[in-house]
């Protein structure tokens, strides 16, 4: 069964919750973190052992916190230090249980080592299985990271940028994952200034079947309304717009595309993509 979970900007959300638990200048022991699991995480992903917030301290970079979050899972661990002056998590960690020499040692010290994975710009959302899936950092524009890891791998298996304040879901039949989300698309170039040209090169660089490729849109609007609220000399019909397209990717060990429908939305226009 398919189930659909909408992603909320937890970094928000957050900052209310640790206003309260938060002293003056340190936060020093472990405590059950305030708002993981959610009901709606509850449905979707395993529930951890323990979910805690390790330290929470004011931050060198800026005047908010650094929290640091351990998500304890029965043969693994995550551990994320977020930092609010850094756009995602500032450090993110898989910790294993089958490396530890003593059974016993606490996966959630500060001390432990863990594999460290990367700084993926997104959080960790939950864990399902041996997949973990991470949502949701500031994106630009109307697009935010989508990640998921493998435990037993302890790597990326898999990442994209989705639409923001989209649904997404998930589901995993026989060890293959499958995941339907609002794909955000790789585009470098102008449909409104290039026309073909540019849908050519949106469906080499994405591998649209040749179905989608008169469907891929000018988004002629939001060039328009731009103009008429800028000066003349600023070509803004140059830069590529964002384009999003429900998709569903499916991977084992080979990862698979498939768009659904034919339908493309247009989002702001990306001004790092050209």
């Amino acid at each position: 069964m398919v189930q659909n979970v909408r992603f909320y900007n937890m970094k928000t959300i957050f900052s209310i919750s640790i206003s309260v638990l938060m002293s003056s200048h340190v936060f020093a022991q472990k405590h059950e973190h305030p708002l993981f699991p959610t009901p709606a995480d509850e449905k979707t992903f395993d529930r951890p052992i323990r979910a805690l917030i390790v330290d929470l301290r004011k931050s060198e970079n800026s005047s908010g916190e650094v929290r640091e979050e351990c998500f304890e899972y029965p043969e693994f661990a995550i551990y994320q230090v977020d930092d609010r002056a850094i756009k995602g998590a500032a450090r993110f960690e898989i910790r294993s249980r089958s490396k530890l020499k003593m059974a016993d040692k606490d996966l959630c010290a500060k001390g432990f080592k863990g594999q460290e994975v990367g700084v993926p710009e997104a959080y960790f959302k939950g864990v399902k299985g041996d997949f973990i899936v991470l949502d949701g950092a500031d994106g630009f524009g109307e697009e935010i990271d989508f990640h998921i890891y493998s435990a037993k791998k302890q790597k990326k298996i898999f990442s994209a940028k989705r639409e923001l304040n989209s649904e997404w879901s998930f589901e995993i039949d026989k060890g293959t994952l499958r995941v339907e989300l609002s794909l955000s698309l790789d585009v470098r170039c102008s449909v409104f200034e290039k026309g073909d040209i540019c849908r050519n090169q949106i469906a080499k660089l994405n591998k649209l079947p040749k179905r989608l490729i008169k469907s891929i849109p000018d988004c002629k609007e939001l060039y328009v309304a731009k103009k008429n609220n800028e000066p003349p000399e600023y070509e803004s019909h140059k830069i590529p717009s964002q384009l999003f397209i429900k998709a569903k990717i499916q991977f084992k060990k080979v990862q698979q595309i498939f768009y659904i429908g034919d339908e493309f939305k247009c989002g702001e226009q990306s001004y790092f993509s050209f």
